[in-house]
């Protein structure tokens, strides 16, 4: 979908556009109040200078932005755009206030995922800070700051009193939801007990 929504191809795009806004419609159906989306990212070319490419992705995402921001609007949904792995846009705070700043919506927001900003080599304490007023939502996992290792908490190397003292500030109440993606061989009774520790730890962070 992300790589369809930057098609040179126009017929690709828009079948990738209508989709996700179907998604949207499907959201609110089901009674889904927040829907995280990708940026449009666009395929290696050789076709393109690097400047034209990064210039074509902003008009296209800014397109996007600002017809989902009417379309959730509609359907009382709202669209949280999530912070993506470099190179591609959206990976750093001034990428998403580019987005939010053009949505100019309160339909649209940012989903902050800790693990790509630290793989990325920004702190994501001071992410959420900067990004303070548009979080929607949140994908939480840890890594070891070169790896998309999708750990839980405090199994990396992110300082999570920074963060969530970050949201704290930010006024951030909505739910922390997990992206976990190992458990390094855990049994299942294990993992349960991991996630009740992680989150009663979170919890007395916050």
């Amino acid at each position: 979908m992300c790589f369809e929504l930057s098609s040179p191809d126009e017929g690709v795009r828009g079948s990738a556009f209508r989709r996700l806004c179907r998604w949207i419609v499907y959201a609110s159906k089901l009674g889904v109040r927040v829907l995280v989306v990708h940026a449009a990212f666009p395929r290696p070319s050789l076709d393109m200078r690097y400047d034209e490419v990064i210039k074509r992705i902003i008009e296209l995402n800014v397109s996007y932005v600002k017809e989902l921001a009417k379309l959730a609007e509609d359907h009382g949904v709202i669209v949280a755009v999530e912070n993506c792995m470099e190179p591609w846009f959206c990976s750093s705070p001034p990428d998403l206030l580019l987005l939010m700043e053009a949505a100019a919506s309160e339909h649209v927001g940012v989903c902050v995922d800790t693990g790509h900003f630290n793989v990325n080599s920004i702190n994501p304490a001071d992410a959420i800070r900067r990004l303070s007023g548009y979080i929607v939502a949140t994908h939480l996992h840890d890594n070891d700051g070169r790896h998309d290792q999708h750990l839980p908490p405090l199994s990396g190397n992110i300082d999570w009193r920074g963060v969530m003292g970050a949201f704290r500030g930010a006024g951030y109440e909505g739910p922390l939801i997990y992206e976990f993606g190992s458990f390094g061989g855990q049994s299942p009774r294990n993992v349960v007990e991991t996630l009740k520790l992680v989150t009663e730890y979170l919890k007395a962070l916050t």
